[in-house]
């Protein structure tokens, strides 16, 4: 009986010593001394020179005005080889290496490129992020395509369905 009687007394100092630091902490803070809990200031990172700025945000923006003129050029080039029903010459304002991926193109990828916005058409191939059903942006084997030669719909039948007829 005598060791609880111990072990509660024993609880309740140590739960008087814990509340009285936690209401006296303020203070001790405020006069700076025991509490602990001391850290280093983290470092910050040395202010950059403003000018310096202007120049990688102008240099960033040339990049994205770039890829967005290879985009269009890009694009222009899906719907010639849609209208030509083949592969056609890439524009020579592209680079070598996106002449050498457009060469090879299918024609579902010509599709979907003519159905993309600029910028998205401009992310893929600065491989921020890409498109799909469209291979990314690497030497490609240039190769004709097959002449479309779906029949030609039925638009008699179409119209009038067999019940009709």
């Amino acid at each position: 009986m005598m060791k609880i009687v111990q072990a509660i007394v024993s609880a309740l100092r140590v739960g008087l010593a814990v509340v009285g630091r936690v209401l006296t902490a303020p203070l001790r803070m405020l006069a700076g001394i025991g509490g602990g809990g001391g850290y280093d200031a983290p470092e910050l990172p040395a202010p950059t020179d403003p000018a310096e700025r202007e120049g990688e945000v102008a240099d960033m923006e040339r990049r994205m005005a770039e890829g967005l003129t290879l985009a269009n050029l890009l694009i222009r080039h899906a719907a010639d080889c849609i209208v030509a029903d083949d592969i056609v010459a890439p524009p020579p304002d592209l680079p070598a290496e996106l002449r050498a991926w457009a060469r090879g193109l299918s024609r579902q990828e010509c599709e979907i490129l003519l159905e993309s916005d600029d910028k998205v058409v401009s992310a893929h191939i600065r491989g921020l992020f890409a498109i799909a059903g469209v291979r990314k942006v690497q030497p490609l084997e240039a190769r004709s395509w097959a002449p479309d030669r779906s029949p030609e719909p039925d638009l008699e039948s179409a119209i009038t369905g067999p019940a009709m007829r």
